[in-house]
């Protein structure tokens, strides 16, 4: 049995990261491999998710939030650590990237993504890491699964060392059609896309994930990642027109209709409370996606940081409509059209088995 070894944002507190280490992880297994994540965490990864930083101090207000939303921020890493401790497998060690340098754990594959691991923007840089620029034995193979760079280039002066890291892979799959136009510019031909870790095992997988049904009442499902007045207008319409509350994962909601907050929702509980919502309306990608795969009528505000994601999943599954860009456009829709998810499904089932037969390629040969 091949011992494959994941390197990706797992202890991000943030659905979409954990989610989609869980499936990479599942599908492996799955497959008949071993798989574990590498415990690495980035320093700017422990900054930002700190319950209180001393760092804010200068920023009174925001240090002020801080300890405000501490008992709910609490509340909300410990869900995420059970979920990880339950299930996700991880090495034994913490490592920091001196030590993964130079003591890396021992595979027969390393793979780095899902999520943004290739976006110097969020690391501050270039995090070797990611980049499996480590002492790996010299047999061990080095891929990349659905890798995202978050942005449509990389920095000019990083050319060189890239394209070096690069050359060292046995196969690169990325997440974004952006990121194949990238990565030509460095000189790399051979990446491909492949779809996004959560599409990779199939809705019954993720049923045993969720708990009884949330709620018998029905629900619209909210989750904004940035705030806007727009989109919350939007979803206050959606609420009005049908007559349904909203149940949101912001912590100072902005909707003028009844709502209730779940802002100290682990993993699991995201996965369930979009399952069982009879509408979604959100900015994330992966709260699109979870939409999809449970056959919810949903709709998607794509702002920059998702738009390009959110805009090549809807293209490839024939759903574009689904984004709405502006308030007036979404007064114009028809909320109970229904989604051709027949369609999408048979559109997904192809893309998830070509993903899917990439991986074992990659691995196997």
């Amino acid at each position: 049995m091949k011992k494959i070894a994941i390197i990706t944002f797992h202890r991000a507190i943030n659905y979409g990261a954990v989610l989609q280490a869980y499936a990479l992880q599942n599908c492996l297994k799955g497959l008949g491999y071993e798989a574990f994540e590498i415990d690495y965490v980035p320093s700017q990864e422990i900054q930002k998710y700190r319950l209180i930083s001393l760092k804010r101090i200068k920023n009174p207000k925001r240090f002020l939030m801080d300890i405000i939303s501490f008992p709910e921020n609490l509340k909300k890493h410990n869900k995420f650590n059970t979920f990880l401790n339950s299930n996700i497998s991880l090495t034994s060690s913490r490592y920091d990237l001196s030590y993964l340098k130079n003591n890396p754990p021992l595979a027969d594959v390393f793979i780095t993504g899902s999520d943004q691991v290739w976006n110097y923007e969020l690391l501050n840089g270039i995090d070797d890491a990611f980049f499996l620029n480590f002492e790996s034995e010299k047999f061990s193979k080095k891929i990349s699964y659905a890798a995202s760079i978050g942005k449509e280039f990389f920095l000019e002066s990083d050319y060189g060392i890239l394209k070096k890291y690069l050359l060292d892979f046995y196969g690169i799959s990325v997440r974004e059609k952006t990121a194949i136009k990238a990565l030509k510019k460095l000189g790399i031909d051979n990446a491909v896309t492949v779809c996004d870790p959560v599409f990779l095992i199939e809705k019954y997988s993720w049923n045993k994930l969720c708990k009884k049904q949330y709620n018998k009442q029905k629900y619209i499902l909210s989750y904004m990642l940035s705030k806007s007045d727009e989109y919350c207008k939007m979803v206050s319409l959606l609420a009005k027109e049908t007559n349904l509350k909203v149940v949101c994962f912001e912590k100072k909601p902005h909707y003028d209709c009844e709502f209730e907050k779940k802002s100290s929702a682990g993993p699991d509980e995201f996965v369930n409370l979009i399952r069982d919502a009879e509408y979604v309306i959100t900015t994330s990608f992966h709260a699109t996606a979870f939409s999809i795969i449970f056959e919810k009528k949903f709709f998607v505000y794509p702002y920059s940081k998702t738009s390009s994601r959110v805009t090549d999943l809807l293209e490839k599954l024939g759903i574009s409509n689904r984004a709405v860009n502006s308030l007036e456009e979404f007064k114009k829709l028809d909320f109970d059209e229904d989604i051709d998810y027949e369609n999408v499904n048979k559109i997904l089932e192809k893309e998830r088995e070509k993903s899917i037969n990439w991986l074992i390629d990659a691995i196997e040969k």
